[in-house]
């Protein structure tokens, strides 16, 4: 059994069934262990489960979660995974780490922490493990006062914009990572509301318009993935990265929540002409069934368009079979 509050069984079967073969699949691929960024519980559950892999940890710690940094908080949180990292250091399990004190999007926008040090936040190394685990809304805004004064209002893709775009900047030290991103399944918050008021282009507007047929996490998963997909395009393009995004996870976490996992494997390519390459369609990503956890297996969804098609349940086998891949990664 999982013994803390912060994991579910489910969630474990994903980190260990899902998550660690193509952690294993990448550090092969690169001759190396490798960087990890991301948002572990105070226990540090996913960067001890896959340790084997990663040399590197930049982490972040609210103080207490849902609710805006202040000082006056208690850092026993953010004490506690400093403490589970200087261990592994010690041990000569990790090369280095830091912990950020504060939300992901906060740190990263503001460009400091709220630790009594307040800690510079920068990129030095080219990250090549990102777990970006939201469990709070993917459009929840998180508030903070700049450096000026300001209160500034961020969103989480905010924060994942800037991120990739400091990927580009470093991109010649390595040019490959794998990015993981849960999410809850619904849309609630200005960012998607702008993004349903207002559809991108036309293809995004006749997903929609088919998905509001839908109820409740049917609809729901469809409009986020669409959304996420999206974004993830935008920014990854953006910024000369082709994307290759695995069949998304649908499973319930604590308290039974619906949430998605996204799974994306990022290469930096040009092709002579000076555009990023992509093998792999928009409508295709789309067109999937999600997999779903049931018990201790992988399995495809319940059919709800005729045009949703099955999808491999083993996520190497799948990427590595891809266009992307032969193309790309070989």
């Amino acid at each position: 059994m999982v013994d803390n509050s912060f994991n579910t069984e489910r969630k474990f079967f994903l980190r260990d069934k899902w998550n660690k073969p193509l952690i294993k699949f990448l550090s092969k691929n690169v001759k190396d262990k490798l960087v990890y960024m991301g948002l572990p519980s105070p226990n540090g559950d996913d960067v001890n489960h896959w340790i084997e892999f990663i040399k590197v940890v930049i982490a972040f710690q609210c103080r207490e979660y849902s609710k805006p940094s202040d000082s006056t908080q208690s850092r026993e949180d953010v004490e506690k995974l400093e403490e589970f990292l200087r261990a592994l250091e010690r041990e000569s399990k990790l090369e280095s780490y830091v912990v950020y004190d504060g939300y992901l999007e906060e740190v990263v926008l503001k460009g400091r922490d709220n630790s009594p040090q307040s800690i510079h936040f920068e990129i030095q190394r080219f990250i090549t493990l990102y777990n970006l685990d939201f469990c709070n809304d993917i459009a929840s805004p998180i508030e903070f006062v700049d450096e000026l004064g300001d209160l500034q209002t961020v969103f989480k893709f905010d924060a994942i914009k800037r991120l990739i775009s400091i990927q580009k900047e470093i991109s010649q030290v390595s040019n490959r990572f794998l990015f993981l991103l849960t999410v809850h399944c619904n849309y609630n918050g200005k960012e998607l509301e702008n993004f349903l008021n207002n559809p991108p282009n036309e293809t995004i507007k006749a997903f929609l318009a088919k998905y509001h047929s839908l109820k409740d996490v049917e609809k729901n998963s469809r409009i986020v993935r669409l959304f996420v997909v999206h974004l993830v395009h935008q920014h990854f393009l953006a910024n000369d990265f082709s994307p290759k995004i695995l069949p998304v996870i649908r499973y319930k976490g604590i308290k039974d929540t619906p949430l998605l996992h996204f799974v994306v494997l990022g290469i930096h390519s040009k092709s002579k002409a000076g555009a990023t390459p992509i093998y792999q369609q928009f409508d295709e990503i789309l067109n999937q069934k999600f997999v779903d956890i049931n018990e201790s297996e992988f399995i495809n969804s319940t059919e709800i368009f005729a045009e949703e098609i099955d999808v491999p349940t083993n996520p190497v086998e799948y990427f590595s079979q891809s266009k992307t891949f032969d193309k790309l990664w070989k």
